[in-house]
């Protein structure tokens, strides 16, 4: 969409403010995206702790995967 967008407004049929939206919603869009897998590491994590099954493997395992 963001292509489309900047496609459009470079032979004039969009304008500037087209462009800022559609990059806005790309943005908007990661964030709710990063959001959502944070949410759902959490939600593991705490789950495991509140079955007493939680370990320093897990969070090992989380860490290599937020850091890689």
């Amino acid at each position: 969409a963001l292509q489309s967008t900047k496609t459009a407004a470079e032979i004039g049929l969009r304008i500037n403010l087209d462009i800022l939206n559609a990059q806005t919603q790309i943005y908007q869009t990661k964030v709710k995206l990063f959001k959502a897998i944070f949410d759902t590491i959490f939600s593991a994590l705490s789950l495991k702790a509140a079955i007493g099954n939680l370990n320093e493997q897990d969070i090992t395992t989380i860490n290599q995967m937020l850091f890689e």
